[in-house]
């Protein structure tokens, strides 16, 4: 009679046990959503990881969360660094601060060109047209003028 081959369990093979859907998502809310770190944290790539929580709406969820509570952190970190208890306030936090969250009182570094209520610009092509001669020929007579000096 032969004898019947015994079904080698993955730890007996030196393999670790198959990781559920909630191991990722634990590791990925510990890590506050860097998927590198979870991978390390899950003994498996980055890439796996990442292709777990494409395939895993519980995984992905969990990227976003983890990410927004590192957000969350980071932000209280500067209110503390703006108002501190004692002492003055840190200038580059609350340049920083105002840069990002103050557009809308004019502290901006760019401006941001756009149309009526924030949507595109439009512009016909003859508006186009007119507004490209005009151009054209402020630098002609620009030109013109330089070199009869």
């Amino acid at each position: 009679m032969a004898k019947k081959k015994e079904k080698v369990q993955p730890e007996q093979a030196g393999k670790r046990p198959r990781l559920k859907i909630k191991d990722y998502v634990d590791a990925v809310i510990a890590s506050r959503g860097n998927i590198s770190l979870a991978g390390q944290m899950l003994g498996v790539s980055r890439t796996q990881v990442h292709k777990m929580a494409l395939k895993h709406k519980a995984i992905a969820d969990a990227v976003t969360e983890g990410r927004e509570v590192l957000v969350d952190l980071a932000e209280a970190a500067i209110v503390k660094l703006i108002a501190p208890k004692e002492g003055q306030p840190n200038p580059q936090s609350v340049i920083f601060t105002l840069r990002t969250q103050g557009k809308k009182r004019g502290w901006v570094e760019r401006t941001e060109i756009t149309g009526a209520e924030g949507g595109p610009l439009e512009i016909s092509p003859e508006d186009l047209d007119r507004k490209l001669a005009r151009l054209a020929d402020t630098l002609r007579s620009s030109e013109d003028s330089e070199s009869a000096d």
